[in-house]
């Protein structure tokens, strides 16, 4: 077949390496747009999320949030017909998060050229489903649903399948579902963490064939998996140790600070962090900047002064796993 020559004047061929990152340079005006206004925002390829803080107790101030909003997506999608891109308002959705108690924010929609946008119970944000009050619970129930399907299918193969291929199985469509984003996990209920502690369980005794009621820990021990609990904070460990040598993203260096005491102490050459206050247990103890020196404190201090990131991970594993089994 003779190779087809075409000029674009427009855009990029699909599926293009650069395609993403001239993407993010073409709309980081965008940006600027949400600076003027005094919105916060996050973007990831297409994706592209605004935050705006205000006291739900005052009416006023949740009217001036709105207009604030509302004004600002409105020049958004003015830039974006001037730039030949389209605002989709079929997808654009509004989440209001607050305290689980009541009284709820009365913001419970905002106008996005000329088409209301109601408020939304949840929404799915780069694979994890975020809820109005935080709980994750919504988030957790769609991993042990998707866990379960994958499960069933390949339980009804493992007969044809060795050990070291249902493993290979198991942590391509389960296992990393347990811990994709599981840092957000911390400090979740006992019941919530159990239930993808059972599809962990579910997992292990597949690979060895076991039935519903043997014990789990022993199977657990011999694949060497740490439990839900454990593998949530060696995710929490691992993100402050890449912090702490500069090579995790600017946002999580910022939130955790060497600690610094203002007199001679004992503490000060144990590698200790800022231990930030927090006024809600619920919310602002379940925080990276508040959590991270909560866990990294009692890691010992072998553990805590390795340089080089692989030698601490292992560490950190052996570690969490001798904790985790009582070895």
């Amino acid at each position: 077949m003779s190779a087809t020559s075409y000029l674009i004047e427009q855009g990029v061929p699909q599926g293009l390496v650069l395609g993403p990152i001239l993407y993010s340079l073409y709309v980081s005006p965008l940006g600027d747009i949400a600076r003027s206004h005094g919105l916060s925002f996050h973007c990831y390829a297409d994706d592209t999320q605004f935050y705006i803080a205000f006291n739900s107790a005052d009416p006023v101030e949740t009217e001036s949030r709105r207009s604030i909003l509302e004004t600002c997506v409105n020049d958004i999608h003015k830039w974006m017909l001037h730039n030949n891109l389209k605002l989709n308002g079929d997808k654009s959705e509004l989440l209001v998060i607050s305290s689980a108690r009541p009284p709820r924010p009365t913001l419970n929609s905002v106008c996005i050229d000329n088409d209301i946008v109601s408020a939304a119970p949840s929404a799915k944000h780069i694979g994890v489903v975020f809820d109005e009050a935080m709980s994750l619970v919504p988030h957790v129930t769609d991993i042990c649903k998707t866990s379960c399907f994958h499960l069933r299918a390949i339980r009804k193969i493992r007969q044809f399948l060795d050990k070291d291929s249902t493993i290979l199985l198991l942590h391509a469509f389960v296992i990393s579902r347990l811990d994709y984003c599981n840092s957000l996990l911390f400090g979740l209920p006992d019941y919530v963490i159990n239930r993808l502690q059972l599809i962990q369980n579910s997992a292990a005794r597949l690979v060895f064939c076991a039935r519903k009621h043997d014990h789990v820990t022993p199977l657990l021990i011999n694949l060497h998996w740490l439990k839900i609990q454990y593998r949530i904070q060696f995710k929490i460990l691992l993100m402050t140790f890449k912090a702490l040598c500069g090579e995790a993203p600017s946002y999580f260096c910022d939130l955790i600070t060497p600690y610094v005491p203002t007199r001679t102490l004992r503490s000060q050459n144990k590698l200790l962090l800022h231990q930030p206050r927090f006024h809600l247990k619920s919310y602002g103890q379940l925080a990276f900047k508040t959590s991270a020196p909560w866990l990294w404190k009692d890691l010992p201090y072998n553990i805590k002064n390795w340089k080089d990131i692989n030698d601490f991970k292992k560490k950190l594993k052996t570690h969490l796993f001798k904790k985790a089994f009582a070895l």
